[in-house]
């Protein structure tokens, strides 16, 4: 099931759910034997089945914190990356589920038994229930190209408007050095038309290159919030005031 909207946005745990408990307590005859002894039983049915849920919650605790030692022995680096796009992800779907107008969101590229699919599921809570389309294929392969829009801060034109029939693609690379060009490079590649936000124009007072540098590691959840603020209102000064941390704007 995925989230109801106007604009698909693509942006590149494993829930527990315990018993609830038995059930509340009856007045049982004390001269009522049979009875009495079937309500012990169910109770014991009951408690045995707690333990085992326990026990099977453990059990994937255990292979969850394997998964995790093993990514984190075979590429360190590449499994902080992974880390870092699973927290903003799990903010941005936040942001996106509380929102009055939320968009539609997909995450392309992207499989379950994946190693960022196992980071997702440790750093999300509940992340194989989001209510969100999975794709394994790319977003040309999963979507018309003729309504693809790449979201790139090198890009030539700026983003004005929202249009309800395109499909914005926001790139998911997370890196502690700004990769310059290369969501820009990605949509060239594939001839797909590109955007940047309109910072220059209604960005904060004094914007200049240095923080266009900057703007360049907006992380996922910053970008989608200034998307899904700019939805609401229709007011990009409003969208970056309100959500562009201040360290980008200095």
């Amino acid at each position: 099931m995925v989230v109801e909207g106007g604009v698909n946005i693509l942006v590149v745990e494993y829930g527990y759910s315990d018993d609830s408990g038995p059930s509340p307590e009856k007045q049982l005859n004390s001269d009522d034997i049979g009875r009495t002894y079937t309500v012990e039983m169910r109770n014991i049915a009951g408690t045995e089945k707690r333990l085992a849920a326990r026990r099977l919650k453990r059990k994937d605790e255990k292979r969850r914190r394997r998964e995790r030692d093993a990514l984190i022995t075979r590429d360190p680096t590449l499994y902080q990356e992974r880390s870092k796009f699973a927290q903003q992800f799990c903010r941005a779907y936040g942001a996106n589920k509380s929102s009055p107008d939320p968009f539609s969101l997909h995450l392309t590229n992207f499989s379950m038994e994946s190693a960022l699919g196992v980071c997702c599921r440790q750093k999300c809570s509940g992340f194989e229930n989001y209510k969100i389309g999975f794709h394994s294929l790319s977003p040309t392969m999963a979507f018309p190209t003729s309504k693809l829009v790449y979201l790139s801060p090198d890009a030539q034109s700026p983003l004005l408007d929202l249009e309800t029939d395109t499909i914005y693609v926001i790139g998911g690379l997370v890196d502690e050095n700004v990769r310059r060009g290369a969501s820009l490079a990605a949509a060239n590649d594939i001839a797909i038309e590109s955007a940047r936000l309109p910072l220059e124009k209604f960005g904060p007072q004094g914007w200049g290159a240095a923080n266009k540098t900057k703007s360049s590691a907006l992380p996922i959840n910053i970008v989608l919030s200034i998307l899904l603020s700019y939805r609401q209102h229709k007011d990009w000064r409003k969208a970056f005031e309100t959500n562009l941390p201040r360290r980008f704007q200095r």
